[in-house]
């Protein structure tokens, strides 16, 4: 072989001069490459020639951009000095988000073009490496790796570096004397056990010079043909296979190989050189340039697998399969009940999904996931996120990790990059005018960037497209959707449904559980994957709202004004209001709300009764928001309600109230999210507007009553679940100036315990309750009231 030959270097540089430029391209039998040699017969070059006889180049065949492509897998393209100095913009634009490059070719000719291919590619902010093609007849294989890996065929664990490739396939110069070297047959003129040794040779000084196995590029019928050897699993294929007609599949595989990594489908478009697909997602693909191996039995098992998060704190998977479809629960942890928003990410890089989770004491944590199941020890990135909301995705696409785009309650967006799979860098802001939008990132029009995708307290989605860099595209946002105010929880959603595939899932009221495919631009059919999920907390991948951060002390006053925002007037223990804080969006249709810690673990929710009919709690998070709606049930359109303990042995609060008839009843709450079926225990209450409050303070809750002629009346219960048989006592009369009331308790201190009520004209005053069914001295406490919504505490 030249290599080993006295005048071995005249010999590389004749062959150097010989070969036509660009030296041999991959896929020898591709149409393109098949094209250029017929060209290049017809215009009358010989098949063999005599020593040091150039052969002459052909001018290749342009790409076809409209060339069908495979609806599966990341796109991606190989280039040569054929292709020259490539538009790598115009590529990256056309969808290709991977190049491979051709380095070098036997131990004699090296790319010209290397450089501008190779980084060009990465400055668009493409995954690319590099390729060397094969002549295991003129050195050998440890010979010819060592001169790729030399000029161009390393790697790097960046995430941004592919394995290095050995192409070895038809001989391009079979049947050629060239220089008084004869090349041989299309396999060399080597024997099966000859080519595979001369491969193993390669691979395995690439392995120890770089630290990876070489990608084998080849195709079906030439391994199998010329080399047949069934030892070479443990290298990536990427096999070459051409069809006239639209498929998702190259066909069978050369033996040592079940599947494939990458696919070379077509040569002569949609792109320049040939275009392939890598078989995964474009987050499997950085991990597989990463190099780091695959996991073994990881607790969340793909990007698309959906978390939940329970009351008591569970934290369960739902595999997905890829396909649109989910299987589970199964339980991967517990003590999430102070999680306020999680995300799945594999957020180091490492080919293990982890957890990004949000935190009521503002911190931010990624749990790491470990290989053969678990986390590891969390590890904080971030603090004073309390009242900011995330979405975690690949907003810079140049980023060698995956980010996180930040919304605080005033509605500004802050970018903060993840350097090194660990802590966040600073916030850089890039966009205002967020506020009442909630977040989810995922690329939406299909051009490879990650676009954000809100959603308004009225039920409109808007498209906020991204250049992928990390700034928008200076243009108003789209409107891509409406009438999604009923959805309960919205979640980015990746490769749920075939490898990149991007789309939302949302959550209805009465907790169907949705999957919207986005196409391009557009909706695709909405599919149901799941029912049930109005028990769940927390759905993976679903923003916090910003405006709910702030959580509900027992001296505050809540209320919603008329623009259907939600806001805390803080109490300040003296009879007095503190400003205000928004702290939800989207009220508007509220008959009447309750402030009530409804499940007991500490935290004030919500019991919201809407004119619709519907009856929901929003559990309260340790005075840091609320979660997602609970549906207490659908039919209360007609009734009026209270909320406090009336059953003094009951563990948590329940409802009393009344329909259209006039009867009462009692509703119990068993386990902390759900009412029971109601027992009555009065009637003749129509038009009586009623709360739940101790007035007697005989440690048991009582009803005041007010009637249509302004009366105030007290009926008294013995804390079993019924009233005390007496006649209900007048405790007040000239309440008809008064349009609402709610009890309330620490308004004037700590132990106090009194009445809020709103005169006709807006005036908002606090009448304590005293000793002896009596009341205190009342305080004005505001004015301007009478259009607003205001909550009524519950009773303890």
């Amino acid at each position: 072989m030249p290599d080993n030959a006295p005048d071995a270097e005249a010999m590389k540089a004749a062959m150097r001069a010989a070969i036509p430029a660009g030296g041999a391209e991959m896929g020898q039998r591709s149409p393109r490459v098949l094209a250029a040699k017929q060209g290049k017969e017809a215009s009358g070059a010989s098949g063999s020639r005599a020593a040091g006889a150039a052969i002459s180049a052909a001018v290749p065949m342009a790409a076809d951009p409209g060339h069908w492509r495979p609806s599966i897998g990341v796109a991606g393209q190989d280039v040569s000095a054929h292709q020259g100095n490539v538009n790598w913009q115009s590529q990256w634009n056309q969808g290709s988000r991977w190049a491979y490059v051709k380095a070098s070719e036997g131990n004699y000719y090296l790319n010209e073009n290397y450089t501008q291919q190779y980084n060009g590619s990465r400055n668009v902010g493409m995954v690319r490496g590099a390729y060397h093609f094969a002549i295991p007849n003129w050195s050998s294989g440890a010979d010819q790796a060592r001169y790729f890996v030399a000029n161009g065929g390393g790697w790097t664990d960046d995430g941004y570096t592919l394995p290095p490739v050995l192409d070895i396939e038809y001989n391009p110069y079979a049947g050629r004397t060239i220089n008084g070297f004869y090349f041989g047959n299309t396999c060399y003129d080597m024997s099966k056990v000859q080519l595979g040794q001369w491969a193993a040779d390669f691979g395995n000084t690439v392995k120890a010079l770089t630290g990876r196995f070489p990608v084998i590029y080849s195709t079906t019928d030439w391994w199998n043909t010329c080399v047949g050897n069934t030892t070479f699993g443990s290298y990536p294929l990427w096999i070459a296979s051409y069809w006239n007609n639209p498929t998702n599949s190259p066909g069978s595989m050369p033996v040592s190989w079940g599947d494939y990594t990458m696919w070379q489908y077509s040569s002569t478009g949609p792109f320049e050189g040939d275009s392939n697909i890598f078989n995964g997602s474009y987050d499997q693909l950085r991990t597989f340039a990463r190099g780091v191996p695959d996991p073994s039995n990881p607790s969340i098992k793909s990007a698309a697998d959906i978390l939940t998060t329970s009351a008591a704190g569970r934290l369960d998977a739902f595999p997905a399969n890829g396909a649109g479809r989910i299987t589970g629960p199964v339980n991967i942890g517990s003590g999430w009940s102070g999680a306020k928003a999680l995300y799945v990410v594999d957020w180091n890089q490492d080919g293990v999904q982890d957890i990004l989770s949000q935190w009521s004491d503002g911190t931010l944590k990624v749990f790491r996931g470990a290989p053969g199941g678990s986390f590891y020890a969390p590890i904080q990135v971030g603090s004073g996120w309390q009242e900011m909301s995330l979405t975690v995705g690949w907003w810079n696409y140049k980023d060698a990790y995956p980010g996180v785009i930040g919304q605080d309650y005033q509605g500004n967006l802050y970018r903060y990059s993840n350097t090194a799979g660990g802590g966040l860098g600073n916030g850089v802001l890039i966009g205002t005018g967020f506020s009442g939008h909630q977040l989810n990132q995922i690329d939406f029009d299909g051009d490879g960037n990650q676009d954000i995708v809100t959603r308004t307290t009225d039920g409109t989605l808007r498209l906020f497209r991204s250049n992928g860099v990390g700034s928008f595209i200076s243009e108003p946002g789209r409107v891509i959707g409406s009438g999604w105010g009923g959805m309960t929880a919205v979640s980015s959603s990746t490769n749920f449904k075939g490898a990149d595939s991007q789309g939302l899932h949302a959550r209805a009221s009465n907790g169907d559980l949705y999957y919207y495919p986005a196409d391009s631009g557009s909706w695709g059919t909405r599919s149901l994957i799941g029912v049930g999920w109005d028990d769940a907390s927390l759905i993976s991948g679903a923003p916090l709202d910003v405006e709910s951060t702030l959580g509900i002390d027992p001296e505050d006053i809540v209320a919603v004004r008329p623009d259907a925002n939600l806001y805390r007037y803080p109490g300040t223990g003296t009879t007095a209001l503190m400003p205000e804080d928004l702290i939800g969006t989207g009220w508007s249709g509220l008959k009447a709300g309750f402030v009530t810690d409804w499940n007991g673990d500490g935290a004030l929710d919500i019991v919201a009764q809407w004119s619709d009919g519907r009856l929901n709690v929003y559990p309260g998070r340790n005075g840091s928001g609320f979660g997602s709606a609970i549906s207490l049930g659908s039919n209360w359109k007609d009734w009026t309600l209270s909320v406090g303990t009336w059953k003094k042995a009951d563990a948590h609060p329940g409802i009393v109230g009344y329909d259209a008839t006039g009867r009462l009843y009692y509703f119990n709450n068993p386990t902390g999210r759900t009412v029971s079926t109601g027992i009555s225990i009065g009637v003749g209450w129509t038009g009586m507007e009623i709360t739940q409050v101790d007035f007697d303070k005989d440690s048991n809750a009582d009803l005041l009553a007010k009637t249509s002629t302004g009366d105030l009346k007290l009926y008294r219960s013995n804390g079993t679940g019924n009233f005390i048989q007496e006649a209900a006592g007048v405790v007040g009369t000239g309440w008809n100036v008064i349009s609402g009331f709610g009890a309330i308790r620490g308004f004037a201190g700590a132990g106090s315990l009194g009445i809020i009520a709103r005169t006709t004209d807006g005036e908002l005053r606090y009448y304590p309750v005293g000793s002896n069914r009596s009341w205190g001295t009342p305080t004005r406490i505001g004015t301007g009231w009478s259009s607003l919504t205001i909550l009524s505490p519950a009773a303890k």
